[in-house]
């Protein structure tokens, strides 16, 4: 099985459509997104990717910017999300989504376990294991080795930090 993951597109929906068309050559079985797909900055393009997704039925699980959507669409959000200029591009970004979007962005999962090429069990989250905030590139504690160890597959892949890590 040859699985294709994007991660991190932020709502950037012209490098999607040239990926998903570069991918189509390589033929894959499967495209999953590893998450923070909608999100990262005030610009359009953020609805246009999720249709997109959508519309191709790509499964993808949920990150931190997806997570900062639904918590500003919570009326009961942290005011700073609500009130900050910091959080401005989050604000318009957030509008963009109707509660149908944001009821579909809450049933995200927080990772996706499928079955990868020669039986190899391929693990996707975007930060860690249960955490969309708490990074192995800040160190792996016991608490995310014990949640690591206890992945029952061969491969691992994050998103988030936009590298490649072996």
């Amino acid at each position: 099985m040859k699985i294709v993951v994007i991660t991190d597109v932020h709502r950037n929906s012209h490098s999607l459509s040239a990926v998903l068309n570069d991918i189509e050559t390589e033929k894959p079985d499967l495209i999953v997104g590893a998450g923070d797909m909608v999100g990262c900055s005030a610009y359009i393009g953020a609805i246009d990717v999720w249709s997109i997704l959508e519309d191709m039925k790509i499964p993808f699980v949920m990150g931190n910017e997806e997570d900062r959507i639904i918590r500003l669409h919570n009326p009961s959000s942290e005011p700073y999300l609500r009130e900050s200029v910091q959080f401005k591009p989050l604000q318009f970004r957030a509008m963009q989504f109707s509660t149908n979007h944001n009821e579909e962005m809450r049933a995200l999962p927080l990772h996706l376990l499928l079955e990868g090429p020669r039986n190899q069990n391929v693990f996707i989250c975007h930060v860690s294991p249960h955490d969309i905030h708490r990074s192995p590139w800040n160190g792996i504690d016991p608490q995310m080795e014990k949640e690591l160890h206890a992945v029952n597959s061969q491969v691992v892949i994050f998103g988030h930090h936009h590298m490649k890590w072996h």
